[in-house]
């Protein structure tokens, strides 16, 4: 049971692509990890050009392993595991209830440099309600 996950680099599929070619390089081990665990926020950076936040509903009652990815290709695959929409000036609720694992993620990549290596992007500040113990 995770709620929150920070990691350096992002996972495949989410706020990974580089700035002029648009290539994906996040990890596709980490997403798969991701995927399986479901927090409720997952944190990370290094991808300049993908900072932002994204908010992931992951489908119920699918396989819970991911095809391998060996192409490379983004071929459309995180589809089948997820529906997306982006975060657009703040959060609403997260749909958890009594889920366990969360149904849904927050995915911030909260890189601060741009990719001049400048200070270009605001800092990302998550409330959250945790219950304890």
């Amino acid at each position: 049971e995770i709620d929150i996950m920070m990691t350096h680099g992002p996972p495949k599929y989410r706020l990974d692509r580089t700035a002029g070619t648009g290539d994906r390089f996040g990890c596709a081990h980490l997403f798969r990890a991701v995927r399986r665990s479901r927090p409720k926020v997952h944190a990370f950076g290094h991808a300049h050009a993908g900072c932002g936040a994204e908010m992931v509903n992951w489908k119920l009652n699918v396989e819970k392993d991911l095809p391998p990815d060996d192409d490379g290709e983004d071929d459309g695959m995180s589809d089948k595991w997820m529906m997306r929409g982006q975060v657009d000036g703040g959060v609403r609720g997260l749909e958890v209830g009594n889920l366990r694992p969360a149904q849904e993620t927050v995915f911030v990549n909260a890189a601060l440099m741009g990719e001049d290596q400048e200070l270009r992007n605001l800092p990302w500040l998550l409330e959250m309600d945790l219950k304890l113990g």
